[in-house]
């Protein structure tokens, strides 16, 4: 081997390229055992210095998990409640939520600000849009609503934020229906006090949506 190394120089010099890019991609996306293995199989670790060419970003990794987490925090601000059963859980996913987001590019950080953007204000609107059965006017479906529709677009695609937003429409679907049942036997001025109790809790669920979305990206 060494013999054959010496009469192309360019494929040894390849070669130990390919090694040591290998060791060392071994150890830093991989970990200890898998550089270890690098180290004493060379084949190996020319093995890992190609497939580094088309493995995935870390960032990719776990990508529906973490967009599905980033959701959740904010229905968990808009509903005024953790989603987790102790605040120790919810610092520790948040911590390593951080992590995830501190090593994404640019771009696409901006892609997922956008989004979350975008997620929080279908949450309002919704919420907006589904105590308006409470006023005299004629009302139709908040999930059809232009208010709440305009907005799903910039979220919709990316599958950790669409499985949230099922989630939450179901839920929201039957408590639609029993406000809507509940107002039926209501007297005007009940109605109105009560519009008046939801607006605010709207726009305080607002402010906690902004808050938390200055916390997750800044």
């Amino acid at each position: 081997m060494k013999f054959r190394l010496r009469k192309h120089p360019k494929i040894a010099v390849v070669t130990i390229a390919l090694i040591l890019w290998g060791i060392f991609w071994s150890f830093y996306r991989h970990g200890m055992t898998h550089g270890v293995l690098s180290v004493v199989l060379p084949p190996y670790a020319v093995y890992r210095g190609i497939a580094a060419i088309w493995e995935p970003p870390e960032w990719r990794e776990h990508y529906e998990w973490h967009t599905e987490f980033i959701a959740t925090i904010i229905l968990s601000s808009y509903n005024g409640k953790p989603r987790y059963k102790n605040e120790y859980e919810m610092a520790r996913y948040t911590n390593k939520l951080n992590s995830w987001i501190s090593k994404l590019p640019r771009v696409e950080t901006d892609t997922l600000i956008t989004a979350s953007i975008a997620f929080g204000k279908a949450l309002i609107a919704y919420s907006r849009e589904s105590i308006k059965i409470l006023q005299p006017e004629p009302y139709s479906d908040p999930v059809e609503a232009g208010a709440v529709t305009r907005h799903l677009n910039e979220f919709k695609h990316i599958s950790g934020y669409n499985s949230v937003w099922n989630e939450f429409q179901k839920k929201k679907a039957v408590e639609y229906e029993t406000l809507h049942s509940v107002t039926e036997a209501m007297e005007p001025a009940e109605k109105l006090q009560l519009f008046k109790e939801l607006s605010d809790s709207s726009g305080r669920a607002e402010l906690r949506i902004n808050a938390k979305l200055k916390e997750l990206f800044n």
